[in-house]
């Protein structure tokens, strides 16, 4: 009887362990918790943000960042988004190639199984944009001091005890590029450091310059034995002529793996406007009356070019 009492007892336990196990409930996972860091370092182009996940919610976090629109201001990961790595804490996010003075709407957001959730909505104004002007001004001696001002204050690139010009200015991310010449010797500057690009013996001048990647590419002349100018330009300060007669190139801009030039050349008694692609020449004027290309702007297959000819009856410049 006394067995039969004991083993009862045992199963009536072991029933009411199993209806406890039974109770035993596992919490569902949600979204993750997140909030939007402050908006800082803005420019005209870029800003940081970020955010602070303080739960994943039961489920691994797979994604993280911040979501941005000018239009959207409760902006999604349907929008620009930056990806900034997985799992909780904190992060930064670099927000980069924002349009100039424009508002934009700012906020983090997370993704685990669940699904994504989003912080409190931030906006911020990038700054206006920079103005650069290449030029010079004379000083007290008579001498020529190339400067380039920014936003209108100038900086000078010269110490004002030789003649120099500036001509030409390009910027490349923080990289300030100008072109010009110093006691009429072909030069250019990066941020403040002149480059010569002649040994200075004859006149040479450098009109234009550009930078890609780490390459810097220079339009300008270089005097022949003769005196007269001959077209050319410089890569990493390596000449390439482009005419054997007389003439000038005064522009460039460089398109992917394509180099275009704008000038003109002595075709024969007047000066033809022509532009080179990859060294190859192409005339724009008949050579009638003498005409000059000064600029030059490449987008997608389209060339377009500014200049001017003078008309031989009136002597009047034709733009």
């Amino acid at each position: 009887m006394k067995n039969i009492i004991l083993a009862t007892t045992y199963l009536i336990a072991a029933t009411f362990i199993i209806l406890i196990s039974g109770c035993e409930e596992t919490n569902p996972a949600v979204v993750p918790i997140i909030s939007t860091s402050a908006i800082s370092g803005i420019t005209s182009s870029t800003a940081s943000s970020g955010g602070s996940i303080s739960s994943d919610g039961g489920a691994t976090i797979t994604a993280r960042g911040v979501c941005y629109s000018v239009t959207n201001q409760t902006p999604t990961t349907a929008d620009n988004k930056t990806t900034d790595g997985t799992g909780t804490g904190n992060f930064i996010s670099n927000l980069t190639n924002l349009t100039a003075n424009s508002i934009y709407y700012v906020r983090a957001y997370t993704t685990n199984s669940v699904g994504t959730s989003y912080g409190s909505v931030m906006n911020f104004t990038t700054s206006p944009p920079d103005i650069y002007v290449a030029g010079y001004e004379i000083n007290a001696s008579g001498n020529s001091v190339a400067k380039y001002w920014k936003n209108g204050k100038a900086v000078s690139l010269t110490d004002g005890t030789k003649r120099t010009i500036a001509l030409s200015i390009f910027i490349n991310d923080e990289d300030v590029y100008v072109a010009g010449y110093e006691n009429e010797h072909a030069t250019y500057w990066k941020n403040g450091t002149i480059v010569s690009l002649t040994n200075g013996i004859v006149e040479s001048v450098a009109y234009s310059v550009v930078a890609n990647g780490a390459d810097v590419f220079v339009a300008g002349y270089e005097n022949n034995p003769n005196g007269d100018p001959v077209a050319r330009y410089w890569k990493n300060g390596v000449t390439t002529y482009l005419l054997n007669e007389p003439g000038k190139a005064t522009a460039i801009s460089v398109n992917g793996a394509d180099i275009y030039i704008a000038g003109s050349g002595n075709d024969g008694y007047f000066s033809v406007a022509k532009y080179w692609k990859n060294g190859t020449v192409i005339n724009l004027t008949d050579g009638l009356n003498p005409a000059y290309a000064t600029s030059i702007f490449v987008d997608g297959q389209d060339v377009y070019i500014a200049g001017y000819e003078i008309n031989n009856n009136t002597g009047i410049n034709v733009v």
